[in-house]
């Protein structure tokens, strides 16, 4: 298989190398394993089929981070409550504290104590 001359680059290669090694002690801190031998097989068998360091390393670091998921890229938005399903919650549970008018109250208790 032909590959173009910007993957023959030796700095090319060390770049793509040094990639892979940061990729990897990433999976050993995580203890993910599965992620580190889908990668060392990928990689591996890409690089036997084209006989290019650097094709098998981009090859391998694309099938375990894209394909498998092994980037863990995690969003941090959650679902939120229903409007409907607050209100119960709130009447089962009294008065909250922290409503605002809760809250007034108690920013007003405390600037009168500390004038005082």
């Amino acid at each position: 298989m032909k590959v173009p001359a910007l993957l023959k680059n030796k700095y090319v290669c060390y770049a793509v190398m040094a990639l892979a090694v940061v990729n990897v002690l990433g999976y050993v801190s995580e203890r993910s394993y599965e992620c580190l031998a889908l990668f060392v097989a990928s990689a591996y068998s890409i690089k036997c089929y084209s006989k290019n360091d650097t094709v098998g390393l981009l090859g391998g670091l694309f099938v375990a981070n894209f394909l498998f998921g092994c980037g863990r890229v995690y969003e941090g938005f959650k679902e939120g409550k229903d409007d409907e399903e607050d209100k119960e919650e709130d009447e089962e549970e009294g008065e909250d504290e922290n409503m605002p008018g809760e809250i007034a109250k108690q920013i007003k208790e405390m600037t009168g104590m500390m004038k005082k």
